[in-house]
């Protein structure tokens, strides 16, 4: 599936904002909009539905900050449960020594990445629950066992939801800019009939330019589509 990019060198902000004033300048013009068959009632709704479908997608700021802050909770579990995994493991070591076939059943967590901390988990829960008399001796009891059960439970949940939340991010940026582009075909199609109707009024045709020349740039931005990356908006 190829990837879809803007069609249009604006912000979010800015493509809602424009929406907003060619939605004022055709009810100002509707009467010779209606020459080239567009309805008012109609032609405004359709304005109307592609602001509000747009506008209501989520920015990339927003999910990004949900990504992060998933991120952050996950992190965290991970760190809980590494420290107390340790001090599981250090205190099996003093039981049955680091050679006891034992101890081989509680292994390190140093280079374990996030999976694998919850699968490696599952391994001291279940030696926990075979040898806890024995495990017993260095304080180690149910209510440990029960507090590596639900830190292991919360980091699997954890790590789902931080692929869940970059996918949504994801999903959300390809329907803002197929949804923008939307409303960007619909209003360069009012300003091409808008340009049209008043090719002899230039403060009028001016009202329909899409782009205008910037002092700081050379080149005059008309109403074909412009490639650009993403503007995000807070």
């Amino acid at each position: 599936m190829n990837e879809i990019t803007r069609i249009y060198n604006l912000s979010d902000s800015e493509l809602v904002q424009l929406s907003d004033k060619f939605k004022n300048l055709f009810k100002r013009d509707a009467s010779k909009f209606e020459d080239y068959a567009y309805e008012t009632n109609s032609t405004i709704s359709k304005l109307d539905e592609l602001r509000a479908e747009f506008d209501k997608i989520k920015s990339d700021n927003w999910m990004q900050s949900v990504v992060v802050a998933k991120n952050q909770r996950r992190d965290e579990l991970s760190t809980e449960l590494n420290k107390l995994l340790t001090s599981i493991r250090v205190r099996a070591k003093v039981i049955w020594g680091e050679k006891s076939a034992k101890y081989r059943t509680m292994p390190a967590l140093s280079k374990a990445n996030f999976a694998e901390q919850v699968r490696i988990a599952g391994h001291y829960i279940e030696s926990m629950e075979n040898y806890m008399d024995e495990l017993s001796k260095r304080n180690i009891t149910q209510e440990t066992l029960n507090e590596v059960k639900t830190l292991r439970q919360q980091l699997d949940t954890a790590i789902d939801e931080c692929t869940e939340s970059i996918s949504n991010r994801d999903i959300a940026t390809e329907l803002r800019r197929m949804k923008g582009n939307d409303l960007w075909t619909f209003i360069s199609e009012l300003a091409e009939i808008g340009k049209n109707l008043y090719r002899d009024d230039e403060a009028k045709y001016n009202d329909y330019v899409l782009y205008k020349r910037s002092p700081k740039t050379k080149d005059t931005l008309t109403t074909e589509t412009v490639d650009s990356e993403d503007k995000v908006e807070a």
